[in-house]
């Protein structure tokens, strides 16, 4: 066993002493060479230890926010004395009173897109889409539960009217792909009303986390807040179309909404790689995507920081004693 060591070891240095006489006799093109293939090697590691989603949190401050219920469940809104409008035939629970006061839950129909509006203490909440329930278009949007009562189905466009928002039972929830305000554009023409809801975007941020690629902790991203202009408004990517099925693809947000001074308070998160911000007075297919690069989101986790750190210093360290036993000669030296 010894004499089988002592051979692999001899023929490893004569391998490193032969890898080393090739590298100083064949000049700089090969240097070149050998340096991309090793460059490239460390970008393709890098990238297997980088995230393909981040985590997002956002808070804003907005007169309107959108979203496709993708999780009915969790998109149910309680409800206490609040005013509905709404189509339900053959619901004994809404049945002689066109715009009845109700007491419930209003639970959203898969795929149905919920509106909330806020502005002067008031909240207005409107559901369009849903399933299909007939051959002529109709759509059930909304489902209707109240206590000791059969659910009835309403069928779009639903909206609810809270006049006193102090009412709300809870938070509005948030269980799906989201816009949170509207593009401040052509003004509308006033009506002297000043409790008008403009759904404007007061304010807002995000903030960009990642995941560590062992131990899946979550790490802030460094210069990776973004502030959100007035008047803006930010999407998650989905073009909130009734007509259209839930895609997959496109990352939920789940969240809440509660009322303030300037509307809607919202904070919600989402697992996205970008977000898309539209701009104040730009047309609607103009906006900014919130992206981060590759080596923004590697370098954030600290065990590619640690990783890196040991490359470098083990460069340095075996370019130091390779320099040191000579194994990088001049070949002009050894000529003479």
């Amino acid at each position: 066993m010894k004499i089988v060591g002592k051979r692999v070891s001899t023929r490893a240095k004569w391998l490193a002493t032969e890898v080393a006489r090739y590298l100083s006799t064949k000049g700089a093109t090969n240097l070149i060479i050998i340096a991309l293939i090793l460059t490239s090697i460390a970008f393709l590691a890098l990238r297997q230890l980088s995230r393909s989603e981040l985590y997002a949190s956002v808070d804003a401050v907005s007169e309107l926010v959108r979203f496709r219920a993708v999780r009915p469940l969790i998109a149910t809104i309680p409800l206490t004395n609040a005013t509905l409008i709404a189509s339900a035939e053959g619901c004994v629970a809404l049945a002689g009173d066109p715009s009845p006061r109700i007491t419930g839950l209003l639970q959203p129909s898969e795929g149905a897109i919920v509106s909330y509006r806020a502005g002067a203490g008031r909240i207005a909440i409107q559901i369009v889409g849903g399933r299909l329930v007939s051959e002529n278009g109709a759509r059930v949007a909304a489902t209707f539960q109240s206590s000791g009562r059969a659910d009835c189905d309403l069928v779009e466009p639903v909206t609810v009217r809270i006049s006193n928002a102090t009412e709300l039972v809870r938070p509005l929830p948030i269980a799906g792909p989201a816009d949170i305000g509207q593009e401040f554009g052509v003004p509308v023409m006033p009506t002297g009303t000043a409790s008008r809801v403009y759904d404007i975007m007061w304010e807002g941020r995000v903030r960009v986390f990642n995941r560590t690629y062992y131990g899946e902790r979550l790490v802030p991203v460094a210069d990776a807040e973004f502030p959100l202009p007035l008047g803006s408004r930010l999407s998650g990517g989905d073009n909130l179309d009734p007509k259209q099925q839930v895609d997959p693809a496109i990352a939920a947000w789940y969240g809440a909404a509660i009322p303030g001074e300037k509307g809607l308070q919202i904070s919600a998160t989402t697992i996205s790689k970008t977000l898309q911000l539209y701009r104040p007075g730009t047309r609607r297919d103009e906006m900014e995507t919130l992206g981060l690069s590759l080596l923004t989101s590697t370098f954030a986790d600290s065990l590619t920081l640690i990783i890196t750190g040991f490359v470098v210093v083990f460069g340095g360290v075996l370019g130091a004693v390779a320099n040191w036993m000579g194994l990088w000669r001049n070949p002009e030296k050894k000529q003479e």
